[in-house]
């Protein structure tokens, strides 16, 4: 099982009929009880993205979307190349993502656009603590869908918390070797991601046989798979 986390980025690529968990649209309604004003205010957006941001939710439940893994459009998800993208069994056996408005879910699961992510600010928004609504949720989830209890996390140490308790799974988690900037880390954990997908591996440690022009895996001890990224930054 690999884990990813949602990206505030998405794109408008939307084709699909989509359908939410009553727990978002829990989220949703509470969030739709809230003005445009205030919603922007607390948001600290303005203009086209307050707009926009509004618009998500006011039409959220009657709007189309589309697969997970291509609607976010970060810096992660932008490593991820169309011929990954045809594994498509194996992104629905393997990869999940973290989001602060769906919980855990499958990369193949439809999504709508939103903006939501575990800060105060968004607490704020859907009236409660973002952690703890979907924490429960989020481990009955993984007992259901982690297969042999073990995950490649590829996310950020703020929304693995949403997952709540591990202390039952094997957790790889990647580590550089050298000092590089969160844009640099979000890249490599796309490239890995990628490279995963590409080819297929369920067998973390087999990552040790990764690298390319940028990356190179340097050792995996005590699931730590340690990596150096080779460009000067």
């Amino acid at each position: 099982m690999i884990i990813i986390a949602a990206a505030k980025t998405m794109n408008n690529n939307n084709k699909l009929e989509f359908e939410c968990s009553k727990d978002t649209k829990k989220l949703v309604n509470k969030i739709q009880e809230i003005n445009k004003v205030q919603l922007c205010d607390i948001f600290k957006i303005k203009n086209k993205i307050c707009e926009q941001t509004s618009n998500y939710y006011a039409n959220f439940l009657n709007n189309k979307g589309n697969y997970a893994i291509i609607k976010y459009n970060g810096l992660v998800y932008k490593q991820i190349e169309s011929e990954s993208l045809k594994n498509e069994k194996f992104l629905k056996n393997n990869v999940y993502i973290i989001s602060a408005l769906y919980g855990c879910i499958n990369s193949m699961d439809i999504i709508n656009n939103y903006r939501l992510d575990f800060s105060a600010a968004s607490n704020k928004i859907a009236g409660e603590n973002l952690y703890n609504f979907w924490i429960k949720k989020n481990e009955k989830y993984l007992a259901i869908n982690s297969k042999n209890k073990t995950i490649l996390n590829l996310s950020s140490k703020e929304y693995l918390k949403a997952l709540g308790n591990l202390e039952n799974y094997i957790v790889y988690n990647i580590e550089s070797i050298n000092k590089i900037p969160n844009t640099y880390l979000k890249k490599v954990r796309g490239k890995i991601l990628n490279y995963v997908i590409k080819s297929k591996i369920e067998n973390y440690e087999l990552l040790i046989n990764y690298k390319d022009e940028e990356i190179e895996i340097k050792e995996i001890k005590n699931n730590i798979i340690y990596y150096e990224y080779k460009i000067n930054i």
